[in-house]
């Protein structure tokens, strides 16, 4: 967005579009290099596309009208081939799919959370499973493994909240390094970030497990030493791979 704004023409146009996997394309807007500079929202959408309807859901699922945030839960008519079996109606169990009266039409809670102006527009504001609450505040965890990737002489990394030992959520960290001490880790998180974004325990690992679509296994990672919170434990070697959990997690790797 910023090299669009800085080096392309007037005459130029840059189409900004959101879809998902199982419904296709969703939205999507064209902007300018005049829109972007002027401090429109390039990631902002307010229409959707054909046979495709848009609503915010709040936490229970109820749906908010007027501005708000929310998840965004996509109405549509077609379904990418794969997301749902051919020539039959959503799986019951995967609560994704919501099924509607009408059989040629489907509910899809997309897991992304938007906010919606006073204008009609929806604004981008993370993944719902990727949210949790610390000590009361809302902390998305994308945004601090964000921060711990850029800790020096950190390769890999990962964040999680598990419940701790009094029962509170607590953010922990998992970083591959060879040089990377916990005290370093636990300073560089505290000149960048608020108290309770910052991981309040570190785990080195050797290697990430993976689970069988690649991606991390954030169930086989090791608890950290509860007696003795925010001290890194001994290097952890994955294990075998199994399916991951009800912890929420994020992971981010650097090559």
């Amino acid at each position: 967005i910023d090299l669009f704004r800085r080096h392309f023409r007037e005459t130029c146009r840059m189409v900004s579009l959101y879809a998902l996997t199982e419904v296709g394309r969703v939205t999507g807007n064209i902007f300018t290099p005049a829109d972007v500079r002027a401090g429109l929202d390039a990631l902002a959408f307010n229409h959707p596309a054909p046979f495709v309807g848009l609503d915010l859901v709040d936490d229970d699922g109820g749906e908010i009208t007027g501005p708000g945030e929310g998840e965004l839960v996509a109405t549509a008519r077609f379904m990418v081939p794969g997301s749902l079996r051919s020539g039959q109606p959503p799986d019951p169990a995967d609560g994704r799919f919501q099924p509607l009266d009408d059989p040629e039409y489907c509910r899809y809670a997309t897991g992304d959370i938007f906010r919606r102006d006073d204008r009609g527009w929806y604004h981008y504001a993370g993944r719902r499973d990727h949210q949790v609450k610390i000590r009361g505040n809302r902390v998305d965890l994308s945004e601090v493994h964000a921060l711990v990737a850029t800790c020096p002489d950190v390769t890999e990394s990962a964040v999680s909240a598990r419940t701790d030992a009094s029962g509170d959520l607590a953010l922990v960290g998992y970083v591959r390094s060879d040089s990377a001490a916990t005290t370093l880790l636990h300073d560089y998180m505290r000149r960048h970030a608020v108290a309770y974004m910052r991981p309040r325990a570190w785990v080195r690992v050797e290697e990430f497990p993976t689970n069988s679509g690649g991606k991390t296994d954030f169930a086989s990672l090791p608890d950290p030493d509860r007696g003795a919170a925010g001290a890194a434990s001994a290097p952890h070697v994955a294990p075998a791979s199994a399916e991951a959990g009800g912890v929420q997690t994020a992971h981010f790797s650097m090559s």
